[in-house]
């Protein structure tokens, strides 16, 4: 877990807090039958909202998991955000798994899209994913540039804790895909991809594939 980040993410409060107050005022004015699922759904927001500890990778060059989920496509494509041809690595989340989002890389955040292309992506032909979300560019000290474009179930927005400018640490935390998300890592054209279709990944500890230097 990254020094400075919170152990619940600061979107789930609200989803934890309200059932389990309500929890109590079951308990007292109707009792167990209803305060313990009450309960129930407080205990299953704090473990989705969480940031657990993982074992980060120590290979520089690895890419690894932005986020716990399946891996549901793997396309060479063109990369509208940098202009270029690049390797998608789409995952696509749990709406009730852990919504933390980790840094792929090491490097340094370029830039910040809040507008993200759909049409381009094809996000409109993945069910449940929708045009509400954001994309990320992060460069590695040698100059590779790795896109993170996410993409939210329903009316939650995935939400980015990092600025332009900061440098984030591979397998650091710095956003958060309530109730689920479709990830789209781009990486470039030449990278080794390590893992295939329905491989299930957690972030930060599964590495996706490898940058290439030649």
């Amino acid at each position: 877990m990254s020094a400075g980040r919170p152990i619940i993410a600061k979107e789930g409060w609200g989803y934890i807090s309200i059932p389990c107050i309500l929890s109590l005022v079951a308990f007292s004015e109707v009792g167990p039958s209803l305060g313990w699922p009450l309960l129930l759904v407080s205990v299953v927001m704090a473990a989705a909202f969480r940031d657990p500890r993982r074992d980060i990778s120590s290979n520089p060059l690895a890419v690894v998991s932005p986020a716990d989920g399946e891996i549901v496509a793997i396309d060479k494509i063109h990369d509208v955000y940098l202009d270029r041809d690049a390797i998608r690595i789409r995952i696509r989340t749990s709406t009730l798994g852990v919504y933390t989002i980790r840094s792929p890389i090491e490097g340094k955040l370029l830039d910040v899209w809040n507008r993200i292309d759909t049409d381009d992506l094809g996000v409109n032909s993945t069910p449940l994913c929708s045009a509400r979300g954001f994309a990320v560019w992060v460069q590695t000290d040698e100059a590779d540039d790795v896109v993170v474009a996410m993409y939210g179930k329903g009316l939650r927005r995935p939400r980015c804790y990092s600025v332009v400018g900061e440098r984030v640490g591979q397998g650091q935390s710095c956003g958060c895909t309530p109730f689920g998300a479709c990830i789209d890592v781009m990486v470039p054209a030449n990278s080794r991809i390590a893992v295939e279709v329905n491989t299930t990944v957690m972030a930060g500890s599964d590495v996706l594939g490898s940058l290439v230097h030649e």
